[in-house]
């Protein structure tokens, strides 16, 4: 099981719907940098090849702790659009797809500000 926080706050599909391509890619990069870190520092790299390896039967649960007010589902999941396609690309899921990963997505409103991912092999 991977434990991975990074201090990005997810935002709203209405949101990301709205603004310019150029910060869509800021955000993305600044998902990929801060899980790369998170997952360097937190795991030695035997654990990290363990982590890569598994192609089916992912668990992936987002928790977005928030600063106002709680969104609806469907704002939530095209919100995490970005962080999930940083996690296919930095390896940590092999596709995003249903046939490989079930994704759950969770938030609650309060400080910190913060999102996390848990990631566990369920095959």
């Amino acid at each position: 099981m991977v434990n991975l926080s990074i201090s990005e706050v997810v935002p709203s599909q209405n949101t990301t719907d709205r603004e310019h391509w150029t910060t869509t890619r800021k955000r993305n990069k600044r998902y990929r940098d801060q899980l790369a870190i998170a997952l360097l520092f937190g795991y030695k790299q035997k654990e990290r090849k363990i982590i890569t390896s598994s192609p089916k039967g992912m668990l992936v649960t987002i928790h977005s702790q928030r600063k106002r007010r709680i969104l609806d589902d469907a704002n939530l999941r095209g919100g995490c659009k970005g962080l999930v396609d940083s996690l296919v690309r930095l390896g940590f899921i092999y596709d995003d797809d249903d046939e490989y990963v079930k994704i759950e997505y969770t938030q609650a409103v309060g400080k910190p500000y913060y999102t996390s991912i848990k990631i566990e092999d369920k095959g």
